[in-house]
């Protein structure tokens, strides 16, 4: 019987399936990080520019940003494999909470590179969404800092989680989300 905390490590064991190298490419750039590769800021494991250039295999070609956002979150991930599940209480203040509320300051300050947190209340039920995967992102391109979410909605497999990038250049989430779809 499937423990229920095993989505994320079922998305992790297909992502070591699909790139058998990766986890050793990462290490190979991290390794080079302000050397041979460009360097980033300490809050971010890694941009995902790598996980660009470990999909493509170094050739400049487009991938989909949900295949890039997968290997990135789960890179960051991997380091930790840590899996949240808020207490009910607390739970039900978040879900309260506005989020234009929220200082982009405090998301510099996440416990791991990358948190799994399981869906609770509306979000399970009515979204349909088992959890998800939430890292801090540097974007090499536009040199600005993201939050990154990678939605992994309920029957999802690797190919279906959802990312949702949030700018961090502006004073609240609200604002880096309406920045993003701007």
């Amino acid at each position: 019987m499937k423990q229920k905390f095993c989505r994320p490590l079922d998305h992790l064991r297909a992502a070591s399936c699909r790139w058998p190298m990766a986890w050793r490419q990462y290490g190979l750039i991290l390794a080079g990080r302000g050397q041979d590769v460009p360097d980033w800021p300490d809050w971010c494991y890694c941009p995902m520019a790598a996980a660009h250039a470990i999909i493509s295999g170094g050739v400049d070609a487009p991938y989909l940003d949900s295949t890039i956002s997968a290997l990135a979150a789960l890179a960051a991930w991997r380091m930790s494999k840590t899996v949240y599940r808020f207490d009910q209480d607390l739970y039900a203040a978040l879900e309260t909470t506005r989020m234009s509320r929220i200082p982009r300051e405090i998301l510099y300050r996440l416990p791991q590179w990358c948190v799994y947190i399981e869906s609770q209340g509306w979000l399970a039920k009515t979204a349909g969404m088992a959890g998800f995967f939430c890292h801090l992102e540097w974007d090499v391109k536009h040199e600005r800092p993201e939050l990154r979410l990678l939605l992994d909605l309920a029957g999802g497999t690797i190919n279906e989680l959802v990312p949702v990038p949030i700018h961090l250049t502006q004073d609240t989430l609200t604002d880096g989300l309406r920045s993003m779809w701007d």
